[in-house]
């Protein structure tokens, strides 16, 4: 029961939380110290929407400035190093989440623009649809591109 209450308790928080990271969350050695047994038995009667804690995830990453792209978003809510949650939840976030993608480039553009390193129209652009990168589409990074004067 403790187990619930705590997994309920990290539902909650806003932070969106997939059911992978929140048996980490529930059995870490920083966190709960709980069973694998218990943090799976609680995470599986949690009552959670999957979805829309994977919603409560991409938006959080959207207010934080940095710019992402949907392609970016979806790798970061499904990286096994970030939020772990399943293809499927991560498109229904990205396809929910009400982002302007221009935008999102805009803020990536700012960011790199601010970053001292120097950019021309072509590199900016490269950058922000490398695969490597943001991963953004030709016309939107192209978009940011005329946004911060390049």
């Amino acid at each position: 029961m403790q187990a619930l209450a705590a997994a309920k308790g990290y539902l909650t928080t806003g932070i969106g939380f997939s059911q992978a990271s929140l048996i980490a969350q529930l059995t870490s050695s920083y966190g709960n110290q709980f069973t694998q047994a218990d943090a799976q038995w609680a995470v599986d009667n949690s009552g959670a929407d999957w979805n829309e804690q994977a919603l409560k995830a991409a938006k959080g990453y959207l207010t934080t400035g940095l710019g992402f792209s949907q392609a970016s978003l979806t790798a970061q809510l499904t990286s096994s190093s970030g939020n772990q949650f399943t293809q499927e939840q991560a498109e229904y976030a990205v396809t929910n989440s009400g982002a302007d993608w221009n935008e999102q480039a805009v803020k990536a553009a700012k960011g790199y623009m601010d970053s001292g390193m120097g950019f021309s129209r072509q590199s900016l652009i490269d950058q922000l649809t490398s695969s490597f990168g943001n991963q953004f589409t030709q016309e939107q990074a192209s978009y940011a591109a005329d946004q911060v004067g390049l």
